[in-house]
């Protein structure tokens, strides 16, 4: 699907109807192979493919053609649906008559730039205003996304080392930590996608400001400084984030090996509790001729007591110790 916005009144407006003097903002959203060619016709510019759009290398990522500058940055998708978050490339190519964003995903950033276009720009804004504008959207974005993990990290550590189940049955206690280790990969998970986005930004953000001087946008300057200090921010505060998920997931992990540790010392326990007996029990069930109390008639309450005696006292013993 083909957009055109004119600039500065951010009005859709039909294929047909552009002015070959005017100022346009061209969106591709999922363009099939004939959009992409009718657009390269009607710019003049040759876009990116899909694959080289999803290539890594700045040189790859990062260039100019003629006037044109191509940069693609990494941005995230469906970051509302936490089972659902994913990332895509996202292309834009500016010139001094034309802004063309290409993209295959559909990110929230950019449905509510387009629904607020419309009467946002001055009378002399261009297409490197539009650019910009869009580049603080997405930053915006990636900051509330931000601030929800922050939000989830706060819930964790208070599930994590506040409280533990009621129920103190063994089943209970493993779904609660296996949830607890779910929501702590989700957002890491989530936290590992915005950092690629914010690696990409910021090597966008580095290469577009030469190019934009070049091209007479000496205004935005500072305001793309102001992006690429947002963006430095948001680093720092993912990987401050990212230390604290690991630590959640150290504290996860431990709370497991205690579980488990609680298991065998039961098991332990009865171990305790039932080999002496079983030993006193072995020994009179040998069948030797000739045994001490075999012709006692108090033999057989003696052997029982003898038994008891031998599963109390070592409990007893653990007990007082403070080992069980």
């Amino acid at each position: 699907m083909v957009t055109v916005y004119a600039i500065p009144s951010g009005r859709a407006v039909a294929a047909e109807d552009i002015d070959p003097a005017g100022l346009y903002w061209v969106d591709l959203l999922h363009p099939t192979e004939e959009e992409i060619a009718v657009s390269n016709r009607r710019l003049g510019l040759e876009l990116p493919t899909r694959p080289e759009m999803e290539e890594i290398e700045p040189t790859s990522r990062l260039y100019v053609e003629k006037d044109a500058i191509f940069v693609t940055a990494t941005v995230l998708a469906n970051a509302d649906q936490a089972d659902a978050v994913t990332t895509g490339p996202v292309s834009f190519v500016l010139t001094p008559r034309f802004l063309v964003t290409l993209r295959y995903i559909d990110n929230q950033s950019f449905r509510l730039f387009r629904s607020r276009l419309e009467g946002r720009f001055p009378a002399e804004a261009k297409p490197a205003h539009v650019f910009s504008a869009l580049l603080d959207a997405i930053v915006d974005r990636l900051a509330d996304i931000l601030e929800r993990v922050g939000l989830n990290c706060d819930r964790l550590s208070a599930e994590i080392f506040q409280a533990e189940s009621a129920d103190r049955r063994a089943d209970r206690q493993t779904t609660l930590l296996r949830e607890l280790l779910r929501r702590t990969g989700q957002n890491s998970e989530i936290l590992n996608k915005i950092r690629e986005s914010l690696v990409s930004l910021n090597r966008l953000h580095v290469y577009s400001l030469e190019p934009i001087r070049r091209i007479g946008k000496n205004s935005l300057t500072t305001h793309m400084k102001g992006i690429g200090r947002d963006v430095q921010a948001l680093t720092d505060h993912a990987h401050f984030l990212d230390g604290k998920i690991a630590f959640y997931l150290d504290a996860i992990l431990g709370l497991i090996s205690i579980e488990q540790n609680q298991i065998i010392k039961i098991f332990s326990i009865a171990a305790v509790i039932f080999l002496p007996p079983t030993v006193v029990a072995s020994m009179y069930g040998m069948n030797f001729k000739f045994m001490p109390g075999l012709e006692t008639p108090l033999g057989f309450p003696l052997s029982l007591v003898l038994m008891l005696a031998s599963a109390v006292l070592p409990y007893w013993f653990f007990r007082k110790k403070g080992w069980i």
